[in-house]
């Protein structure tokens, strides 16, 4: 069958789309609590293991950057040619046992060993999903999909704060916590253990999703020819369109890196300057990120749609201004405000304007590749971003904190600090490769049947 004749094929029922993008929603719901609650626990794992804030952070960030880096390149292609739904079933798995062998730990070595393992079910899981909605959902309405699955990530994030404070809040006073048939173990030790357990039901329901029909396929080849692209093809794909993805990779990787630098230390600030308990912060917080990131997402898809039915050539990349621009002012107030109800505020506007500028993403990456190229084209940006996002950006927090101010009670200004500057990168870099965007999508995408991608013209 040619690309051609699936190009002619209707895509699925929306109907149908929509109940798959649920189901990987849940997915990204439960990968989200896996990666993100251990943020609501950094004082009784400091006091377990007598570790500073720059260790608590490697753990935390380093730890997921490790396996990104060893195991990102290898999934992306794994999700170019293999069947993506059994890539994100193994996912989901090896995370969940990975987050149930946290709970076990009792060194801090094997803590990060542990949230190695979890990072391996994350690197699965981005570039597949993402791939699959692209093949189920046509592209008129695939910016607000995108944005729809998008929103998991910050219920998961949210609930994940919900949930752990409920966990934390409910052991809070107690020694030890008795696990039937498992055994008894500190609190921090259990939360995790409750916290992985429900992904073995999870992974069954993805055996209800089918493999999509790749579409968008190349015109130039058939799709047998297409699915034996080797990575040579790739970075040739990508060195011809260099400006245009620098653009993308630099953008969003800044983006991720301010993200990263401010979550996992969003509770430790309310604990530390306000002095609330950690089931309220996560509780609060957890329904501002639910709230706020879900209307971000939903802004991004929306703005993105409307401005590409209108003709605007950026229309995909253009949230990310109008984002970063609001961002700044909020990341600076929020952790100087005395008043905590202006902090809550100041915090619930800068989480909409920094997820509608993060939620350009995984639009604006495939307009720029082939459709068996993107889920190498995701993974090596998501492997970028997690390499200096999680790694760095919670890390830089913490260093400014331990050896800048040397102060604990310093953490607003070490926040301020570290993502500001970024911020103002990602907004610089997208506007100097804008140009080179448009023009790359517009050539990847006006090919007439036969023809190969014409390469960028040569820069002068």
């Amino acid at each position: 069958m040619t690309t051609e004749t699936l190009s002619e094929q209707s895509y699925p029922r929306r109907s149908h789309a929509m109940v798959v993008i649920a189901i990987l929603m849940i997915v990204t719901l439960h990968s989200r609590l896996d990666q993100q609650f251990p943020a609501l626990l950094v004082k009784p794992i400091r006091d377990a293991f007598q570790i500073s804030d720059t260790q608590v952070s490697l753990f935390q960030g380093a730890a997921f950057a490790v396996i990104y880096a060893i195991a990102g390149p290898l999934f992306g292609r794994l999700v170019d040619r293999s069947n993506r739904r059994n890539l994100i079933i193994v996912g989901i798995l090896f995370w969940s046992v990975m987050t149930i062998w946290s709970g076990y730990t009792t060194t801090y070595a094997q803590l990060v060993i542990a949230r190695m393992g979890v990072g391996v079910g994350e690197a699965i899981l981005a570039p597949a999903a993402y791939s699959m909605i692209a093949d189920y959902v046509e592209p008129a309405i695939r910016g607000r999909a995108i944005a729809i699955y998008m929103t998991s990530h910050a219920l998961g994030t949210g609930l994940s704060l919900m949930i752990g404070g409920a966990v934390v809040g409910s052991m809070s006073g107690q020694s030890s916590v008795v696990l039937p048939l498992l055994g008894s173990f500190v609190p921090w030790q259990a939360a995790f253990i409750f916290v992985g357990a429900p992904g073995l039901i999870t992974a069954l329901l993805m055996f209800g999703v089918s493999e999509p029909v790749r579409r968008d396929d190349q015109p130039d080849v058939s799709a047998a020819v297409d699915s034996k692209r080797t990575s040579a093809d790739f970075w040739k794909h990508i060195l011809s369109e260099r400006r245009a993805f620098t653009c993308v990779l630099i953008s969003q990787v800044a983006i991720a890196f301010v993200g990263n630098a401010l979550v996992p230390w969003i509770p430790s600030v309310f604990q530390r300057m306000h002095g609330l308990p950690m089931e309220t912060i996560g509780l609060i917080v957890g329904i501002q990120l639910i709230v706020a990131s879900t209307i971000g997402f939903l802004l991004c898809g929306y703005l993105g749609d409307r401005w590409h039915k209108q003709g605007r050539p950026d229309a995909r990349l253009a949230p990310l201004f109008v984002g970063e621009a609001l961002f700044i002012p909020c990341v600076i107030l929020w952790p100087l405000m005395t008043n905590v109800y202006l902090a809550f505020f100041f915090l619930g506007l800068q989480m909409i304007a920094h997820v509608t500028a993060i939620g350009t993403l995984p639009l604006v990456t495939q307009d720029v590749v082939p459709n068996r190229m993107r889920g190498q084209a995701v993974t090596m940006i998501l492997l970028v971003t997690t390499l200096l996002g999680w790694a760095v950006g919670p890390t830089a927090v913490a260093l400014f904190t331990d050896y800048v101010f040397h102060d604990d009670n310093a953490l607003p200004y070490s926040i301020i600090c570290t993502t500001v500057p970024v911020a103002l990168l990602a907004i610089a870099v997208a506007w100097w490769g804008r140009d080179s965007y448009i023009a790359a999508q517009q050539r990847l995408h006006a090919q007439p049947a036969g023809n190969p991608i014409a390469p960028a013209p040569p820069r002068a």
